[in-house]
This record gives structure tokens, sequence and C-alpha cells, in this order.
């Protein structure tokens, strides 16, 4: 016979076994699930679903995607992937796809995340063809809201990240088009997220132009974006109109992201 004191072993929980199930197939599901998705999947009924989801939410392990609102990988779930070194992996893979934007372009091109509210630039490339260019460094840091990077990466993010980032910036004015509050800016990030195209159209400096695009995970989350810079001037036109520019940077993104899902699946 057992002593009196030594106690039993308990159950593992149900309800944090469930939870940790849903986690993981929001996670590793090939698209953003949606919240009938996982009700399906474990056989639940949608107000039990919500209670998880919805918990997995406020943690900060799930977030909604701002366009149809379905499931991905939320900040807090994103740090302990970073911690891993997955985003260092893929800022590294994406160098060469910098470099060829750079040459096909003629213009400097640069890599960047979002970090304490602002852009942090990881790589910068330029073509030995070009005759002028704007001066940018690895390790610069740019305003979100005069930046084409920080707004390609800023539009996509689940919105109370984006809300928290836009309450920090500091709408300082450089030029007649700079975004001077957060009305103003929410607007251009809705435009971004339809196109997922981004500009600073001589918002930062009269004399330099810049286009972005987001570069997306297999879920749809902005993980980093590219662009690229140009030597501009106030009579010139607008960044917005040089097409062929533009579809560079587009097709680039694209590149980004295609490279991003193949490295997932080999981490």
């Amino acid at each position: 016979m057992k002593p009196t004191s030594e106690k039993k072993a308990q159950p593992p929980s149900r309800t944090l076994a469930r939870g940790l199930n849903v986690l993981e197939y929001i996670v590793l599901s090939p698209n953003a699930a949606r919240l009938t998705d996982i009700a399906t999947a474990f056989n639940l009924d949608m107000a039990s679903a919500h209670r998880i989801v919805r918990t997995l939410e406020e943690l900060g392990y799930v977030a909604r995607t701002k366009v149809g609102r379905k499931l991905g990988p939320g900040p807090t779930l994103r740090k302990f992937t970073d911690a891993f070194g997955y985003i260092d992996t893929v800022l590294e893979r994406l160098r060469p796809i910098i470099l060829q934007l750079s040459e096909d372009t003629g213009h400097v091109a640069h890599l960047g995340i979002v970090e304490d509210a602002r852009v942090v630039l990881t790589e910068v490339q330029l073509t030995k063809r070009a005759r002028v260019s704007v001066q940018q460094a690895v390790g610069d840091v740019e305003d979100i809201y005069c930046s084409a990077i920080g707004k390609a990466l800023t539009a996509g993010l689940p919105e109370q990240e984006q809300s928290e980032i836009i309450a920090r910036q500091p709408f300082t004015k450089h030029t007649a088009k700079t975004l001077l509050n957060a009305e103003e800016l929410r607007h251009e990030l809705e435009r971004v997220r339809d196109t997922q195209l981004a500009f600073d159209d001589r918002e930062g400096s009269e004399n330099v132009a810049c286009i972005a695009a987001p570069i997306l995970d297999p879920t749809g989350h902005p993980i980093a974006a590219l662009g690229i810079s140009t030597v501009t001037s106030p009579a010139a036109a607008s960044i917005r109109e040089q097409a062929a520019l533009v579809r560079s940077v587009a097709e680039a993104a694209v590149a980004a992201g295609q490279l991003i899902a193949k490295t997932k699946a080999e981490v």
C-alpha cells in the first residue's frame, strides 16, 4: 500500500493540450487558417474554437491577417522563432536577390526589418555601374512614416502591432510631401496593403525617392521588405510613375517570398 502522503500523478491538462494542438495546426498550415478550419479539424463547436483562438491571440501566439482575418503566427511566437536564427538565415539568403535588384535598376537596393517601431537596414547593395546613388549603409535607421520600407512592412502587420508602431511615430515634417499624422499614415498603409507596393515620394528628403515591397512568409506575414532608393529632384516625375523600377521591385519581392518558403521548409 502506498503512503497516504504520496501524491497521485496528475493527468495532463486537456485544455492546455488542445490549445497547443490548435497552435501547432495554425503554425504548420500551408495557408493562413480560418476559425472554421480549426473547428472542423478538432471537432469543436465554433464557441469553443473561438475561446481557444482568442486566448492564443491575447497572448500574442497567433494574429489575424489584415485581409480575410485569417490566422497565422503572432509576435510572441515569432520572437521564439527568431531566437533560433530563422530570420538571420532568411536575411542572409536574400542577399543575392538584393544585389540583382541593384543590377537590374542601376540604383542602390536594400533590405530592412522593423525594430522598436523604426526601420533598420540589414542589407545594402549597389551595382558598380551606378553613376550616382543615395548614401546608405547596413544599420541605418529610418522612421516608418517617411520610409517606403517602413510602410511596406507595417501595412501587413496585425492591427494591434500596427497601431503601436503608428503611435510611436514622431511625424516631423521634412518636405511638403511628408505624412504628418496617424490618419494620413493609416490611409497610405491601406493602399500599400492593397497593392503590395510602398513609396517614399520625396517625403523624407527633396532629393530622394524610394520604392519598396513586403517580403511575405508562407502565412502572408511580412518578415522584411526590399526596395530601392533613387536620387531625384522636386521637378522630376513621381517615383510612382517609374513603371520599370516598380516592376523590378515587385518581382524581386515575389522571388524573395519564394525563397523564404523554401528556407522555412528546410529549417
